[in-house]
């Protein structure tokens, strides 16, 4: 998803839920479309080995974390390799889910998110700052997948409150990150394209949750990126980056 789409994911979210806020459950937008299901089937893979705790690098070698060195960003690449993977089968089954219909695909969602929520994947410790970006990035992932297929009706009461409730622990782990990260004096990734991600995936999770408290932070994030936006269109500490 590029950032163009990005926010105008994100709007559409805010307009939807925030329609309804004080007394209906927030909603994205896949919720306001109804999907025609079929027993079409869909070929799952099976669960990964996902880790709890995580490391993993940083591969830029400037002060302004620009210029990328082509080993470390292969140790990277390797790192993460299998947490990507799963995304991917995770991303691939919700949107031929939304596609075509088939309800073996929303099966393949539920059962892949609730294969990791039961590893607490990526719910430990995050060793660094490039490991929590990598748990940020793949929590919109996860949680958007989750919202595209909950219409869907597969997913038991239990399961959807095992997944959500992993989802939740997540997001709240990012948000706690990214609010330590503000209480620091001078520019740092709080104020960054990396704070805006945050606020896109626990928009999700807080929807998918039905969370007003984590919701009203995703909103603050989105109006703080807006707020960021010079009158030429630039991002301050993206331009700082080099």
């Amino acid at each position: 998803m590029n950032s163009t789409s990005l926010w105008t994911w994100i709007v559409g979210v805010l307009v939807t839920a925030t329609a309804a806020y004080a007394q209906n459950p927030l909603r994205s937008p896949w919720d306001a479309s109804t999907v025609t299901t079929n027993q079409t089937s869909f070929s799952c893979p099976g669960p990964s080995q996902l880790p709890s705790d995580f490391a993993t690098n940083s591969y830029f070698i400037d002060p302004q974390h620009s210029i990328p060195d082509s080993l470390l960003q292969q140790q990277h690449k390797e790192s993460v390799a299998g947490i990507e993977e799963f995304s991917r089968a995770v991303v691939k089954a919700a949107d031929v889910f939304q596609t075509k219909g088939s309800l073996a695909a929303a099966e393949c969602v539920v059962s892949l998110l609730e294969s990791a929520a039961s590893q607490n994947a990526l719910a430990g410790r995050m060793y660094g700052h490039q490991a929590t970006y990598v748990q940020g990035s793949n929590l919109g992932a996860w949680a958007v997948a989750f919202l595209k297929v909950r219409g869907s009706g597969v997913a038991s009461e239990g399961q959807n409150e095992k997944i959500t409730t992993w989802l939740r622990r997540l997001a709240i782990a990012n948000r706690t990150y990214f609010d330590a990260r503000r209480q620091r004096a001078g520019p740092n990734d709080a104020y960054s394209h990396r704070l805006y991600w945050a606020g896109f995936a626990v928009a999700a999770v807080a929807i998918a949750d039905d969370n007003r408290e984590l919701f009203r932070w995703a909103t603050d994030t989105y109006k703080q990126g807006v707020n960021d936006i010079r009158d030429d269109g630039t991002l301050p500490i993206e331009m700082d980056r080099g």
